[in-house]
């Protein structure tokens, strides 16, 4: 189906990093029906909000589409269990590739995966389901990204790096190649990683060392 032809999405989250979803999805040809989020507002973008949690209870598989609109390091945990739920109900997630972003032929990408503006996917790489791939970001030949990880705007991810599930890359971070990013980890904002991190750990500077080794 193309986008025209398939169920209108819902995106599940009504703030920064959902209306940047919404923005995607009209680039991807995708109709909108609306978000699923808290908030009082009764429209978000000229989007209605068409309530929380309880839709999802009450919404048939073939009625709507579903994308993830939580992008924040803090909400990685509520973003997992919408992610789980979403599979277990047999919603279908699809993926939102920009028209500008550019990805070989070789790239494998998950179940409900995003990928935004200017975003480049090297040869051989593969990025697991539901990971946000933000703006302008790099990722070169043979990189691993695990499921739920967060790669944010300008990372640049060198030949080979491997990143856990649920890792969060901060913006403008640069990881040598080669270097693993265990689950869970955080790079932090703008960060040269030359060395593995741990799973778990948070990791700031240049070079990037952890702040949080006990």
């Amino acid at each position: 189906m193309n986008g025209q032809s398939s169920p209108p999405l819902v995106i599940i989250g009504a703030g920064g990093h959902g209306r940047v979803v919404a923005a995607l999805a009209l680039r991807c040809g995708r109709v909108v029906k609306g978000f699923l989020d808290d908030t009082s507002e009764a429209k978000v973008d000229g989007f209605s909000v068409l309530g929380g949690d309880e839709y999802l209870d009450s919404t048939h598989t073939l009625d709507s589409h579903f994308a993830v609109g939580l992008g924040a390091r803090s909400s990685w945990k509520r973003r997992r269990e919408i992610c789980r739920f979403i599979s277990s109900r047999g919603f279908v997630a699809p993926q939102l590739i920009d028209p500008d972003a550019s990805l070989a032929a070789s790239v494998r990408l998950g179940f409900g995966t995003q990928v935004l503006m200017g975003s480049r996917v090297q040869h051989g790489a593969s990025i697991g389901d539901w990971c946000i791939v933000n703006t302008a970001t790099v990722v070169e030949h043979d990189c691993r990204i695990g499921a739920n990880a967060h790669v944010a705007p300008g990372a640049v991810l060198c030949g080979g790096v491997t990143v856990g599930e649920g890792a969060f890359i901060g913006a403008g971070s640069v990881i040598k190649e080669g270097v693993t990013i265990g689950s869970h980890a955080t790079v932090g904002l703008g960060a040269v990683v030359i060395s593995h991190v741990p799973e778990g750990q948070t990791v700031v500077g240049v070079p990037a060392r952890g702040i949080n080794v006990k």
